[in-house]
Order: C-alpha cells, then structure tokens, then sequence
C-alpha cells in the first residue's frame, strides 16, 4: 500500500510517485529472480541455464544471500520452503561471459532448469548428469 496524499504541517500534498514506480518496479524485477520447480527435485542434480550456458550454483544459502543482497554470491540457490530456484548476482550481461555480470537473466532471456525429480521421470529430456 502507497498513500496518494502525504499530509505534511496539516496541509496535504500530493506523494511523488516515482518512489512508489521504484518500489514497484524492484518488485516485479524480483519476480524474474525465482523459478518454482513443479515437483521436488533431488537437489544435487538440478542444473541452471540462461540463454544456453550453465549458470553455477551459489556457495552462499538462500538465507545469507537475502541477509546481504547487495553482497550475494552469483549463482543459483535451492529453497525447500519454496520449493524454488532463485538466481542471485547482477544482471547477466553476456551469458557466454559470466565476467561481464552474473546471473540475473535478462527479461528476453530463456531459462531452463533441469532436475531429477525426487519421484517419477524427468519432466523433459534430455537429462544429463555430469
């Protein structure tokens, strides 16, 4: 919720809406950030891709990046609770050059998760483990 009118010494005064287009628009960016996986996976074979190239995993947890975004460490985390991958870093400049940022996907980027899931048969294949 944003107020359209701020009362400021008792006279009203309309809100400058750009904060609130900022608070909106960190929000929607957020959405690009979190992936919900359609049945639980067995973790240690999930592989991230965006655009085609591998996307490594985070060593930080989901928890201790989101303490910290500012310093969270690129790449992919896994939460239960959620049962989501999030991607963690800066926008992804180039995905054939993690250097040049990583792993925010860009809006127009594709990305595929692939996972064994923890019952049944892959969702889509090919899968392949490393």
């Amino acid at each position: 919720y944003e107020p359209i009118e701020e009362k400021i010494d008792n006279t009203c005064t309309i809100t400058d809406f750009g904060v609130h287009l900022d608070r909106l628009g960190e929000l929607l960016n957020n959405l690009k950030t979190v992936f919900k996986l359609p049945r639980p996976p067995d973790v240690t074979t999930i592989q991230v891709f965006v655009d085609g190239y591998p996307i490594p995993s985070s060593s930080a947890s989901a928890e201790a990046n989101s303490e910290n975004p500012d310093e969270a460490v690129p790449g992919w985390t896994y939460e239960t609770e959620t049962q989501a991958v999030q991607l963690w870093g800066n926008t992804l400049l180039d995905p054939k050059d993690q250097t040049k940022g990583c792993c925010i996907p860009d809006y127009q980027s594709k990305v595929r998760i692939f996972y064994r899931p923890l019952s049944g048969n892959p969702r889509e294949l090919p899968f392949e483990l490393d």
